[in-house]
């Protein structure tokens, strides 16, 4: 059973709003309202906050509408970036690149930096993504 209405608005990394149009063409970051998106996890550098020591591991969630896949050529890769501000100019860490496919996604990772974004890497003669939405949830084994 998945709840998708459940999803808390402050942790959307995609809304769909691309991927409703002509889907993501090339590689590039999610957007959220027309702008790359990004979200403060709450997590301070240098002073663990209690978050971090609550959930050191999020899960990201992609629902993918649909690829391209007519040329047999088409990957489709996301990665989280970690930041320790909101500029990202200098990347603390990324997830490992996963491999995304039509219908839903769920992944799991560390807890990396204080802020975090997600990149779609595109290959391929013609990809496009279409994603319905993108986001976090806390994850606890």
């Amino acid at each position: 059973m998945y709840l998708d209405a459940a999803v808390d608005k402050e942790l959307v990394l995609d809304d769909g709003v691309v991927g409703a149009g002509a889907g993501y063409l090339v590689t590039g970051l999610s957007q959220v309202g027309g702008s790359d998106a990004a979200i403060d996890v709450g997590r301070d550098v240098g002073a663990a906050t209690q978050n971090a020591k609550r959930f050191p591991d999020i899960s990201f969630n992609i629902n993918v509408t649909s690829i391209d896949t007519a040329d047999a050529n088409e990957t489709y890769l996301a990665t989280l970036e970690w930041a320790d501000d909101n500029t990202f100019g200098t990347l603390v860490d990324s997830s490992p690149a996963v491999n995304i496919v039509a219908g839903r996604n769920f992944f799991t990772t560390k807890v990396l930096g204080r802020w975090v974004r997600l990149r779609y890497t595109l290959t391929g003669t013609t990809p496009i993504l279409k994603v319905e939405r993108a986001y976090l949830s806390s994850y606890s084994q």
